[in-house]
């Protein structure tokens, strides 16, 4: 997952929104205008770029994890009222 870089997890992260706002205005078109045409696109064409927002999102953040960028986009100050500690050398010292 090395194509992963900050900058490629914030372009999915914001991909996905834009995707997944398209698919809930078509999902609400079909709602607004209970005719065929608009309920097949809808709920068809609608899920389909839902399921592809989700598949953006749920890869920005495996992403994320995996590079472990997930404890380093927390600001300090926020850390410390989170409960968030920076491990003492105790704590990384796995007793050899």
């Amino acid at each position: 997952m090395t194509f992963l870089t900050r900058y490629r997890t914030r372009w999915l992260v914001r991909a996905a929104c834009y995707i997944g706002i398209v698919s809930l205005l078509l999902m609400c078109w079909s709602a607004i205008s209970p005719q065929a045409l608009p309920v097949v696109v809808g709920m068809s064409l609608g899920q389909g770029l839902g399921v592809v927002a989700f598949l953006l999102y749920a890869t920005a953040v495996f992403g994320d994890i995996y590079r472990g960028d997930v404890a380093d986009t927390i600001p300090p100050s926020s850390r410390s009222q989170s409960g968030i500690t920076e491990p003492s050398e105790e704590e990384m010292d796995l007793g050899d």
